[in-house]
């Protein structure tokens, strides 16, 4: 992930993993990687594009629900993911006019 937009990165609650999120260098959309920080050499464990959006996001991940929101900076949408620890997964939630 490259790019002007600012990278955030987000803990994953106590699962030893980290989130980041940011644009590509191409601004065509936003991507997130997961990181296992105990072995953070290997590269992330997922690489997935979130959208075709290129906003600046604010992250917040509340571990009792298991879900990540993305609050869109600049746009009034606020986005939600629901991620599973094994196996590793993000899972897209809603239809794509308030959420990812």
């Amino acid at each position: 992930m490259k790019g002007s937009t600012s990278q955030k990165l987000c803990w994953l609650g106590n699962s030893g993993r980290i989130l980041v999120s940011g644009t590509s260098g191409r601004k065509d959309g936003r991507y997130c990687s997961i990181f296992d920080i105990r072995q953070i050499n290997s590269g992330p464990i997922i690489h997935k594009k979130l959208d075709n959006e290129n906003f600046d996001t604010q992250l917040h991940f509340d571990e009792t629900l298991s879900m990540l929101f993305m609050v869109n900076l600049g746009q009034q949408t606020a986005c939600h993911y629901f991620y599973y620890t094994d196996p590793d997964l993000v899972e897209d939630l809603g239809d794509g006019s308030s959420c990812l």
